[in-house]
């Protein structure tokens, strides 16, 4: 099957997201920041607030290696709704868990 362009029309100016990367460090990581941003993915049908809180430092296992990273939690503006916890790093690759 042969792809097809998609045009979609979103109510507001939004990041695209996809499964590999959700908020790009675009800002210093520090214990306590939240950020607001707007996002869209193909199969939403508009683009939503999301809030993204940034909690502290945290090891996470990679790969069998402890890595430090700051752990931030993702959750739905309109409602509330927790989505995904995300471990980034201030460094390439930036997110590793």
């Amino acid at each position: 099957m042969a792809a097809s362009p998609n045009r979609a029309l979103l109510s507001l100016r939004a990041e695209f997201t996809d499964g590999t990367g959700r908020a790009r460090a675009a800002v210093r990581f520090k214990a306590a920041t939240v950020i607001v941003a707007p996002f869209w993915a193909p199969a939403m049908t508009k683009a939503e607030m999301r809030v993204f809180s940034v909690i502290g430092k945290a090891p996470v296992d990679v790969d069998g290696v402890s890595v430090n990273a700051w752990k931030v939690e993702e959750r739905r503006q309109s409602d509330g709704q927790f989505l995904a916890t995300w471990y980034l790093t201030d460094a390439s690759p930036y997110m590793v868990a």
